[in-house]
């Protein structure tokens, strides 16, 4: 099934703002933010994140950190 999770700005922003640490302190952050959810939508988020963005994806597939483009998207590059 596919779940909806309504997340607040406060806890959606910092999570985006994980593709622009190094590689190798993404799975730090994903953690220490990990710790400040407080709703259940973001607690099961972070749980999603970990399973498809970090542990499927990888961080070095997703992190921007010292790229001179860092969008996918040819129009805001």
């Amino acid at each position: 099934t596919t779940e909806i999770y309504t997340l607040s700005l406060h806890d959606a922003l910092p999570i985006s703002a994980l593709a622009l640490l190094p590689p190798e302190r993404i799975q730090e952050g994903k953690d220490w933010l990990q710790t400040k959810a407080r709703s259940e939508p973001a607690k099961r988020f972070m749980e999603f994140y970990q399973n498809y963005w970090i542990d499927k994806w990888k961080p070095e597939c997703f992190s921007v950190f010292n790229r001179t483009i860092r969008t996918n998207n040819d129009c805001e590059g």
